[in-house]
């Protein structure tokens, strides 16, 4: 290790590092990447150690599925040569700096109705998704600890060696004495529901399996699937959401020794759910071990679904015993007046509450708890509401708008934007409008009947990644609901949140549009995220830099077509058009008298593709400022000789600056008074070192939105006052042809009666009255 490079990092009384490694890392936090005092040392080492000619080290691209495993899986094809989209080799490509790439949730169905486009150049990545379960593993695993308990297992025998000793030591013969080995004195049986309705579930079922696997609670975890759909059901296979045999009756899970815990995970919406079916099945399984069901709706959706409760107060006779023998009361009623005659079933929400008194109950006898149970009688004598899913897309449409609520329809807008959709990405944008909108509108849209199943099924094979599109007319009307630009900021909620939780793991396959893609798909013209290059990376996707982008870019989602005047789609010769203005280049001035933090905001702004201007003083940003048009200013609070107070003092002074918006940005958290400071002297944000790069850029976009408007504005006004003479002279013309055609008619009518004479005498004032109006304001704007 260099002797300069081993010296700790030392700062001096204002807060800055010293030193040359201190002065790097203080760099790199402003940029937005931290690294610790070791990390930075041992890149420092390997820069200065490595030899010449090392290329980066990068993840390599994923190798490509082979063309069978892509069928079966739904994942795009490896390029050959049987790919119409690759007849040759191609030269690796590049990408330009802070280019963005569409991501896409699946390849485009068969079912879907509109033309396909094109094949792209594609990479499958591995994305990380939303976790499933409300609350954490931790939190969860801890209510499970009542059921990790030890038990002598006589199935198992140990040497017991005190015993062994003390046997030999009295007979002298070598004689080995064994006692039963303790372990875990209960076996889990997952029960999870395949049924249509839990494609939406699956992340939960496989978090809530890894947590029973990793709990330290049960001897051994097996996992089954619950078929509830059709007239056999229920019926038991190996493996979930494969819809294939052999199947097993419910009776085969029944074990008389009461070691085993069955714990179905299931939503309730299946057929079997409804009608007593299910219902007889757990109640032969809970009279002989503890069982019980895991929600995965919402709380406010269980009565809707064919798992309706009720809260009971429950007593636990013995450890590990079945639910039949629990002694069942009402919490409130006294026991001669309310009695439960039925099997106690609970139904449990995925909550450590829930989980942890339904735990205690099975693990203690005389525990006391209230547990919402299974109200079987209801879900036998309750009739299924179904809606008729016929006829056409805008009554479709309708029907689900009566009968959803506001944020489901606002949410199936946004799944419209993107679709072919999957549940992953399903559950994305959901999390990504944020509250009031949650799970349960997550199961209104795709219960509401406006969405099929694109993915095919094939006997025998595992199914492709359900996708679910709408029709085209549904799509159409469903856009019209939202503008545009909330539609794009949803895209960019996802974006960042990808970019946080990129280094977890990932949990569900997309694919991103790139020259550099190592297969070919038809993907749907619409994207659910853009991401930047630097987040390929860190995903797994690298290539070098300096090419385009895709000769196919994944285009804005549509708004409604709306019909414009003749005079707005007419262009004006010589002269900008008022929409010019929203895609212009603005331009942002950074005014800092320290040379690396001007480095660094570039840095973090050069995705927005703006002009960046730089100022390292007040007098210097006074200058600029009288020189051209910024849409913000962002300003260093602390500077030697004119300090950012003072400078924002005199750019509010000043006429043509004092609309423009200014962000002060401070090497440290600025106390109450400082903050009073900045806003008396014109500031409207503030910004502290070191800052979140997103935010940073989210906060200049807004300003930067904002001024494009007032530019529009702008823009508009001048183009109506140039138009307007001659739209008045247009109008005052077509004014004198309607004026000497009411006085035609006036003639004609001399034989009509009095009352249609007076009308038409009437119209004729009252147009010569308009012209005169109008040649009146045409003589002023000559004058």
């Amino acid at each position: 290790m260099p002797a300069d490079y081993s010296t700790p990092f030392c700062t001096n009384s204002a807060g800055r590092y010293e030193g040359m490694p201190g002065r790097l890392k203080e760099i790199l936090e402003r940029s937005g990447v931290g690294l610790s005092d070791e990390e930075l040392l041992d890149v420092l080492w390997l820069a200065r150690n490595l030899p010449n000619g090392v290329r980066p080290l990068l993840r390599p691209p994923a190798p490509a599925a082979s063309s069978r495993r892509a069928a079966e899986r739904g994942e795009p094809r490896s390029p050959g040569e049987n790919d119409p989209a690759r007849p040759g080799t191609h030269p690796t490509p590049s990408v330009a700096p802070h280019s963005l790439f569409p991501l896409h949730a699946s390849p485009r169905g068969k079912k879907s109705a509109r033309a396909e486009p094109a094949s792209h150049r594609t990479h499958a990545v591995r994305t990380p998704g939303p976790q499933a379960l409300p609350s954490s593993h931790l939190t969860l695993g801890k209510a499970l600890r009542p059921l990790r308990q030890r038990l002598p297992d006589p199935r198992r025998q140990v040497l017991d060696v005190p015993r062994t000793v003390d046997a030999m030591a009295e007979t002298g013969i070598p004689e080995a004495v064994t006692r039963p080995a303790r372990s875990r004195w209960l076996s889990l049986l997952l029960l999870i529901d395949d049924g249509v309705s839990m494609v939406l579930w699956k992340r939960m079922a496989s978090e809530v399996r890894s947590l029973m696997e990793h709990a330290g609670a049960f001897r051994d975890v097996r996992v089954l699937g619950l078929n509830t759909r059709g007239s056999a059901a229920p019926l038991l296979t190996n493996h979930p959401y494969l819809r294939q045999g052999p199947y097993l009756p419910p009776a085969a899970l029944c074990d008389p020794t009461g070691g085993t815990l069955a714990l179905v995970i299931s939503d309730g919406v299946g057929e079997a759910w409804r009608g007593g079916r299910m219902s007889e099945a757990t109640a032969l399984w809970a009279r002989q071990q503890p069982t019980a069901i895991l929600q995965t709706l919402p709380t406010r959706l269980w009565a809707n679904s064919g798992i309706p409760v009720r809260p009971w107060h429950v007593t636990s006779a013995r450890r590990g015993g079945p639910t039949t023998a629990w002694r069942v009361s009402d919490p409130r009623l006294p026991a001669d007046l309310v009695s439960f005659d039925a099997v106690p079933i609970p139904v449990l929400e995925p909550t450590p509450a829930a989980v942890g008194d339904w735990a205690r109950l099975i693990a203690s006898p005389s525990a006391t708890a209230v547990l919402s149970l299974w109200d079987t009688r209801r879900s036998a004598t309750e009739t299924r509401r179904v809606g008729n899913r016929h006829g056409p897309d805008a009554e479709a449409v309708l029907r689900f708008r009566g009968a959803a609520s506001p944020e489901a329809y606002r949410l199936a807008a946004h799944f419209a934007a993107v679709a072919p959709v999957t549940p992953p990405v399903m559950r994305m944008i959901q999390e990504a409008l944020g509250p009031p909108t949650d799970a349960g509108h997550l199961v209104e849209v795709f219960l509401g009947g406006l969405m099929h199943n694109t993915a095919s099924v094939t006997p025998g094979r595992r199914p492709r990644p359900d996708a679910f599109d709408f029709s085209d007319s549904t799509r159409r009307i469903l856009l019209g609901a939202l503008p545009a630009r909330e539609l794009l900021r949803t895209t960019r909620l996802i974006a960042d949140r990808l970019a946080s939780s990129a280094r977890h793991t990932p949990s569900f396959t997309s694919w991103v549009t790139h020259p550099g893609g190592e297969a070919a798909a038809d993907i749907p013209e619409r994207s659910f995220a853009r991401l930047e290059e630097r987040l390929l990376k860190r995903l797994g996707i690298a290539s070098p830099v300096g090419a385009s982008l895709d000769s196919h870019p994944a285009p804005a989602p549509r708004t409604r077509d709306r019909q414009q005047p003749p005079v707005a789609r007419r262009a004006v010769t010589g002269r900008a058009t008022p929409s010019s203005a929203v895609h212009k280049k603005v331009k942002i001035l950074m005014v800092d008298d320290q040379p690396e933090n001007l480095l660094a905001q570039e840095a973090v702004l050069s995705p927005l593709e703006h002009t960046v201007v730089r100022a390292s003083s007040g007098q210097e940003a006074l200058s600029a400022l009288n020189e051209d048009e910024f849409a913000v200013v962002l300003l260093a609070a602390q500077m030697s000789g004119m300090d950012g107070y003072e400078t924002a003092a005199h750019i509010k002074r000043l006429s043509p600056t004092r609309d423009i918006p200014i962000i002060f940005v401070s090497n440290r958290e600025m106390n109450s008074h400082a903050t009073y400071r900045a806003y008396a002297a014109g500031a409207v944000d503030l910004v502290s070192r070191p800052y979140d790069s997103w935010v940073l850029r989210g906060k200049v976009t807004a300003f930067v939105d904002l001024h494009k408007v007032n530019m529009q504005l702008r823009e508009q006004e001048a183009w109506l006052r140039v138009e307007e003479p001659t739209l008045l002279r247009q109008l005052s013309a077509h004014f004198v042809d309607a004026e000497r055609q009411a006085h035609d008619l006036t003639g004609r009518l001399q034989g009509a009666s009095p009352e249609v004479r007076a009308t038409a005498s009437r119209l004729e004032h009252a147009l010569s009255e308009l012209r005169q109006v109008l040649h009146g304001v045409l003589d002023s704007q000559d004058e």
